[in-house]
């Protein structure tokens, strides 16, 4: 099952539903990411699925503020 921190919130842009997807990366290794399904903003790749949701999860509650 998924743990509390693979639930993705709503993107902090425009709110729409975001998604895990994996990328293959030019090193030959598998990164995942988080993109929102409505606007694509997107995470940077991680090696794994929580990681990627944890940066997603954070960035949302830091307001846009870098």
């Amino acid at each position: 099952g998924k743990t509390m921190a693979t639930e993705l919130k709503p993107c902090p842009f425009c709110g729409g539903e975001a998604a895990f997807e994996s990328h293959l990366g030019d090193d030959d290794i598998l990164w995942d990411y988080v993109v929102c399904q409505q606007c694509f903003a997107q995470t940077d790749g991680c090696e794994t699925e929580e990681h990627a949701a944890i940066v997603w999860n954070m960035r949302i509650t830091e307001n846009g503020n870098d």
